[in-house]
C-alpha cells in the first residue's frame, strides 16, 4: 500500500505514543467515521497554520528517512505518533505556500494564527498538505505506527500486544484496515486479523 502517493494524519499532535490515550483517541476518531477540522469538532484553539476549518496532513512523497529529526509534519508528528494513512489521490489535497519557519519566532504563534484565517494556505513545515472540512474514514487505507521509536524511546517491549490492542479497537468498529510499520512500512497485523482483510 505504502508508495509515493500516501498521506498521513497523526492523531498525537507531536506527543510521543501513549497506548492509553492514542487507543481512546483513535476509538473516539473511528466512532465518527471522519477526521474533522477545529470547527467541525467546536474547538477554538488555532494555534496552527490549518486555522478552523483545514485539516494537516504529512504528504509522505516530500519525507526522506532522515526528516526524522527535521522541522517538519514528518519529523514533529507523523514519526512519532499512531497515524491514519490515505491515498493522496482519494483527497483533495492543498498544497499550502511555504514560508520559512516563524514557530519559535517572537510573535509567531500569532502570525500563525493570522495566516490560518487566509483564504490561502501557508505552512513552514515543508511536508504539509491540508485538506478543508474533513475526512471521511471510508477513505482510510490504513493505520501507521511508530514501531522503533516505541520500542526504543518509550519503553514499549511488547509491540505485538499494542498491534492486537488495535486490531480489536479496528474490528469493534467495523474499520478493517492493515496496519503498518511507518518506517519500513511493513504491515504488522497478527494471522487472524490479517484474513480478515482478503
Amino acid at each position: 500500500m505504502f508508495g509515493e502517493e500516501i498521506c498521513i494524519h497523526s492523531i498525537s499532535n507531536g506527543l510521543k505514543y501513549n497506548e492509553q490515550r492514542d487507543v481512546t483517541k483513535l476509538s473516539t476518531i473511528l466512532r465518527s467515521n471522519n477526521l474533522f477540522s477545529l470547527r467541525s469538532q467546536n474547538r477554538t484553539t488555532k494555534h496552527n497554520f490549518c486555522g478552523l476549518d483545514y485539516i494537516s496532513l504529512c504528504d509522505l512523497s516530500k519525507v526522506k528517512k532522515e526528516d526524522e529529526n527535521k522541522y517538519c509534519a514528518y519529523g514533529c508528528y507523523g514519526c512519532k505518533s499512531l497515524s491514519f494513512v490515505f491515498d493522496k489521490n482519494d483527497l483533495e489535497v492543498i498544497e499550502p505556500i511555504l514560508i520559512p519557519s516563524i514557530y519559535e519566532t517572537e510573535g509567531g504563534i500569532k502570525q500563525m494564527e493570522k495566516l490560518g484565517t487566509s483564504n490561502l494556505r501557508y505552512s513552514d513545515l515543508f511536508d504539509e498538505v491540508q485538506v478543508k472540512g474533513k475526512i471521511s474514514l471510508s477513505l482510510m487505507k490504513g493505520i501507521a505506527l511508530p514501531v522503533r521509536l516505541m520500542k526504543d524511546y518509550y519503553g514499549i517491549v511488547n509491540i505485538d500486544r499494542q498491534i492486537r490492542l488495535i486490531e480489536d479497537t479496528l474490528l469493534s468498529l467495523n474499520h478493517i484496515v492493515p496496519i503498518y510499520d511507518i518506517e519500513s512500512y511493513e504491515t504488522l497485523n497478527t494471522d487472524s486479523y490479517t484474513r480478515r482483510l482478503k
